[in-house]
């Protein structure tokens, strides 16, 4: 805890030069005896001093009860050395606002405790414990007036301090008015320059105003300069998408007229070819070699008493080995593709033989179904070429067919390219719109009920639009949709439609 150096010499009971001589020589060279001492400095001297006061510190008188003896003899003797008069303390430094303080007067008049002590001369130590009870008391009266003193220098010295600390407060509390007097001195001063000002500040208001009024009729400048130019770029714009059309027409026309010309490339090469064909077979007339000449010699102008007597001489094996014998000279390339209309690699399965004789083409049997053109080993495939040409021939062109599944549906989609028929699907989900409902049905020839439930809202609301509009409606039965289910039930019922309108 920390002290002052007053106090601290107090509690040690030593001399205050003493102690303030121990401080300046220990780290505080510039001490004074009210300046306050830090805790562990004020500890170490407590250490230091009190040592040196029970070594050599000045003896104080002590007086025994009355009878008591050192070591059981009837008197007890103090020091035998002689008295010495203590030097006077030297005077305090000097404090801000004061010249010397109470407890330094009373210092340097009063005798301390050491010399009014050693002041007893030696025969009076001596003598016997008997002492008076006079003086007795008047010892205990001037200890306790010397008490009573050091209490009150050091009241007296902290009231200094706290004077002291009021006048600091005071000199700034005085600064602070003097800059608050200088600061109104100046306001004073601005204030009386304050006419000067406001007529500067009017004029510069007014030029303010005029360059304000300025500038305003500059952005109305600005604001229809950018209006007008807004506007040539709109226009501008129009005439560049103008002018990107126009370019994507002709590059729309440039493709057109390559592929023109590429048509026309061909078209010319087909006709020399026919050219050089009209003069092959111009030279086999003349020369007798051609088969309508031939048959025309028998009378038989026409086309289709040829292809009659042509098609009766190639039932019979023997008669068209002969004929093909008697036929050298054939157009390579057109025979060629005549054959590849006509014949078709075929599976020994009864429903690809089906779809070739409805197709009226010469099936050619193939060994593996991979190889059939039909089906491709594939029943998906056979089964929904089936049902093709029973659309076919039965007038259906377009069928709408409701569920199946994602995965299902987008296998009929794969297998319905290339085919005759349009099948139109519609997911499960499908939220049920009437007028969607209406529209899709209008536009179908059959409606292909292919859902699990067959009493909800969707299928129900298509089935009762397919009544309406006289379209035939197909439930598809089987808990998992197939492909092959499909295309039997709807091949089927189309058979069976056909075979009743024929009866």
């Amino acid at each position: 805890m920390k002290t002052k150096a007053y106090k601290l010499a107090a509690e040690l009971g030593l001399r205050e030069q003493q102690v303030l001589e121990w401080l300046r020589s220990h780290g505080y060279p510039n001490v004074r005896r009210a300046d306050t001492i830090r805790a562990d400095v004020a500890q170490a001297a407590r250490r230091a001093l009190s040592g040196a006061r029970r070594g050599g510190g000045a003896p104080t008188a002590s007086v025994a009860p009355s009878g008591a003896t050192a070591g059981g003899g009837g008197r007890m003797r103090g020091p035998s050395r002689a008295p010495s008069r203590v030097p006077a303390p030297a005077p305090a430094e000097e404090s801000p606002g004061f010249r010397t303080t109470f407890a330094d007067l009373l210092e340097q008049h009063l005798p301390s405790q050491e010399a009014a002590t050693s002041a007893i001369p030696d025969t009076a130590r001596t003598v016997e414990m008997a002492v008076p009870p006079l003086a007795l008391r008047q010892a205990i009266a001037q200890g306790e007036a010397a008490d009573a003193l050091r209490r009150r220098v050091a009241e007296a010295e902290r009231r200094r301090d706290e004077a002291q600390q009021a006048q600091e407060a005071a000199e700034l509390a005085q600064r602070a008015a003097q800059a608050a007097l200088n600061a109104a001195r100046g306001e004073l001063g601005r204030l009386e320059g304050e006419p000067e000002r406001r007529a500067r500040a009017e004029s510069e208001l007014e030029r303010v105003q005029l360059e304000r009024s300025t500038l305003r009729q500059r952005l109305q400048a600005t604001e229809d300069e950018r209006s007008t130019l807004e506007q040539t770029c709109g226009e501008l714009q129009a005439e560049v998408r103008e002018l990107r059309e126009a370019v994507e027409r002709y590059e729309t026309d440039e493709r057109d007229r390559q592929a023109v010309e590429g048509d026309l490339e061909q078209a010319k090469q087909r006709e020399m070819a026919w050219r050089t064909r009209a003069l092959e077979l111009e030279r086999a007339h003349q020369h007798g070699a051609n088969l309508p000449v031939l048959l025309q010699g028998f009378g038989l102008t026409e086309p289709r008493h040829q292809a009659d007597v042509l098609r009766a001489l190639l039932d019979h094996r023997e008669t068209a080995t002969a004929v093909l014998r008697a036929i050298q000279h054939v157009d390579a390339g057109q025979v060629q593709r005549l054959v590849t209309q006509k014949v078709v690699e075929t599976c020994a399965h009864v429903i690809c033989n089906q779809v070739v004789a409805l197709d009226q083409k010469v099936a050619v049997r193939v060994e593996s179904e991979r190889r059939c053109r039909v089906c491709q080993g594939h029943a998906d495939r056979r089964w929904f070429t089936r049902m093709a040409r029973e659309c076919t021939r039965a007038g259906v062109r377009r069928l709408l067919v409701i569920g199946g599944g994602v995965e299902v549906q987008d296998r009929l989609r794969a297998l319905s390219e290339g085919q005759s028929v349009d099948l139109r699907l519609v997911a499960d989900d499908d939220p049920v719109q009437p007028a969607r409902v209406k529209g899709r049905v209008e536009g179908c020839d059959l409606l292909v009920l292919w859902t699990a439930q067959g009493d909800a809202p969707l299928p129900m609301a298509y089935a009762e639009a397919a009544r309406g509009e006289g379209r035939g409606v197909l439930r598809v039965l089987g808990a998992t949709p197939r492909v092959v289910e499909l295309a039997r039930a709807v091949t089927h019922r189309l058979a069976r439609d056909h075979v009743l309108r024929a009866e």
